[in-house]
């Protein structure tokens, strides 16, 4: 290993130093059911206020959430009225990755319960058109499912539905056979 000062020394840019970009997830705790708030767009200007606080800005982006912003109470049949929203206030490239997650809970519930893929009130489909979104094409999606019974792993079963774009509904009973 070369001594920091070293390697320091031949990097130009941030981006050379660190592999690592940190991802704020707080989002949409307080949204409402139908429509733009005042409070809604303070939330995101909340997020904005810490990432102005970061000097290193390409270090820093959001993560935003299926099961957090249903929960809140957005309509994900809506998504791309959010994302205008967030690029708005933030800016659409601050979306450094997609928690893809199902939600145990009506919208608005407000109590961020995740769900295995397109069995809660989101829906198979809600969550494909989040997933497939053209806007975040280049945006990592990360399942982030419960184990089955809190013992059987779900990914590759349900990674294999999303690539098949087709809902499997038997899918929970083949995982724990």
């Amino acid at each position: 290993l070369l001594p920091v000062e070293d390697t320091l020394a031949e990097k130009k840019d941030v981006k050379d130093i660190y592999a690592v970009r940190s991802m704020l997830e707080g989002l949409c705790a307080r949204w409402a059911t139908d429509h733009i708030t005042d409070e809604q767009i303070n939330e995101l200007e909340e997020i904005k206020q810490i990432i102005d606080l970061v000097n290193n800005k390409e270090l820093i982006g959001v993560c935003i959430d299926t099961c957090h912003l249903s929960d809140a109470g957005y309509d994900l049949s809506d998504f791309d009225k959010f994302l205008d929203l967030f690029d708005e206030v933030i800016g659409i490239d601050k979306i450094g990755c997609v928690h893809v997650n199902d939600s145990k809970n009506e919208n608005g519930a407000h109590k961020d319960r995740h769900e295995n893929f397109g069995f809660g009130h989101i829906g198979f489909d809600l969550l494909m058109s989040v997933i497939y979104n053209e806007r975040l094409e280049n945006v990592p999606k990360i399942l982030e499912t419960p184990y089955v019974d809190r013992e059987y792993p779900p990914y590759k079963y349900e990674i294999e539905m999303i690539k098949n774009k087709k809902f499997d509904s038997q899918l929970i009973e083949k995982i724990r056979n």
